[in-house]
């Protein structure tokens, strides 16, 4: 198989692939490199005649309450035929007894035979392996697997500094290095190169910080070639088609619903606009010490937070005895440790000063008062404290409201498919039968089903005009 890795497939493969996805007959083949032996040794490639049937589920963002709010992690399920139990891991005789474990690396393949009798295939992604589950009465074994952005968002965000004077992206960047990925493991989109000046985020896991701070900016989700990746929320504007879908070689149905669960009458976006305090002591904190002996100060919070810079961190001790080392500070907390060479106890005081973060915000507010003469009042609230930049405000502004005061944006579409195409991919569609005609959309979410033959269902929202 002539495999295309190119996380945006559609730009990668051949005009005969784009042919054969379009023709009456398709013949298709699958190559699932499955990494028994560790991601670091050579695959075992399994194909159409191991691989009965997969799932695929890939998706920027949710057609719900909330359009453009969601850390999205792709899905993947495979299928073998077990008839020999070979995918048993209890079968001690198999050759890959032993091997048949969870997190297991996965990357499967998809491909189309052409008119040259060519296999050329796209990469699906990059998935591991959650379990094997081989039912006694059933001879075939059941394979769900996740992505790397589910597996990497488990992993915990420490508390960072502030950074003064950056970019979203640069900010970005920071965050992911943070838990040990580099930029391998991540693109960002130029068009996330946006000002900020002060940038804080909080702490926990991975998928709750990003959350929280691409919210109304980026969408996240997970590239092809395994790699997470962050796209401006004007990737809805795009209205550059990759690929057309009709009714007369690729479209079975199609619908578009007046979607009233993502519609909104108002929308409010609050524009942060942080300013820097001059020095003061953010910090003032008593601790014991025993004699002879250190004590730990941990996570000791600020009474001003965020703190953009702390610039020096003093002990009062009446003996000048207690010496302070290991000291890790960040936007809101600090911690450190307190050692005394006196042999008498001794009560200190801890004394942080720095740079105080004044939060500011402005509130900016569009209401579309055609429709609330139609329904009920629904605001939509954006507000994230990385949204300082004016014309990133006044733009997602603009967007947003397009977006989700449109109860028509929303289609559906079932199609034969084209592997090659991805979410945030813009497609046209046409079917007079339906009264669609050259409706130009971005694909938000798609399901990608093999059983021998490929069908799909896509979910899209019309490109948003803004002017």
């Amino acid at each position: 198989m002539i495999r295309v890795t190119d996380p945006n497939p559609i730009e990668h493969v051949s005009q005969q692939f784009k042919d054969a996805v379009n023709a009456g007959t398709r013949q298709w083949f699958v190559e699932l490199d499955v990494y028994f032996d560790g991601p670091e040794e050579d695959p075992t490639t399994l194909t159409e005649e191991d691989v009965m049937r997969f799932d695929l589920l890939e998706e920027i963002a949710s057609p719900g309450t909330d359009p453009i709010g969601v850390i999205s992690s792709n899905e993947f399920e495979f299928t073998l035929s077990n008839d020999n139990r070979r995918f048993t891991p209890t079968n001690d005789e198999s050759e890959y007894y032993g091997k048949l474990n969870p997190n297991v690396l996965v990357k499967p393949y998809l491909g189309l035979k052409r008119d040259d009798e060519e296999i050329e295939g796209v990469s699906l992604g990059t998935f591991w392996v959650r379990d094997w589950r081989a039912r006694s009465e059933r001879m075939e074994v059941q394979v769900p697997c996740y992505d790397s952005l589910y597996k990497w968002g488990q992993l915990y965000v420490p508390g960072l500094r502030a950074s003064r004077d950056t970019t979203f992206a640069d900010f970005l960047s920071l965050v992911l290095g943070s838990i040990g990925l580099t930029t391998s493991d991540y693109v960002i989109d130029e068009g996330l190169e946006v000002p900020i000046k002060v940038g804080w985020a909080p702490e926990g896991k991975l998928k709750d910080v990003l959350q929280e701070i691409c919210h109304g900016i980026a969408f996240v989700d997970m590239a092809r070639d395994g790699r997470i990746q962050f796209r401006p929320v004007s990737i809805l504007t795009e209205d550059d088609v990759v690929f057309s879908f009709t009714d007369e070689d690729q479209i079975t149905s199609i619908h578009v619903p007046t979607e009233m669960r993502g519609t909104y009458t108002r929308v409010q976006l609050t524009q942060s606009s942080p300013t820097i305090r001059p020095s003061e002591d953010v910090l003032r904190i008593s601790k014991e010490v025993p004699g002879n002996g250190s004590a730990e100060l941990s996570r000791a919070s600020y009474r001003l937070s965020p703190v953009a810079l702390v610039e020096r961190i003093t002990v009062e001790d009446t003996n000048n005895t207690v010496s302070i080392s290991d000291i890790l500070t960040t936007s809101v907390d600090m911690s450190c440790t307190l050692s005394n060479s006196d042999e008498e106890d001794q009560e200190v005081t801890v004394i942080a000063t720095g740079l105080p973060i004044e939060k500011a915000h402005t509130r900016h507010m569009k209401v579309d008062e055609d429709l609330e003469e139609t329904i009920e009042k629904r605001e939509l609230h954006i507000e994230n404290n990385l949204m300082q930049d004016d014309q990133l405000v006044s733009d997602t502004l603009d967007l947003i409201v397009e977006l989700v005061t449109d109860p028509h944006r929303f289609i559906e579409a079932s199609v034969r498919g084209n592997p090659a195409v991805i979410p945030g991919n813009t497609v046209s569609l046409s079917d007079p039968s339906d009264k669609i005609q050259d409706e130009t959309a971005n694909i938000i979410r798609r399901r990608l089903s093999y059983d021998g033959g490929v069908e799909e269902s896509y979910d899209l929202y019309r490109v948003v005009e803004v002017s």
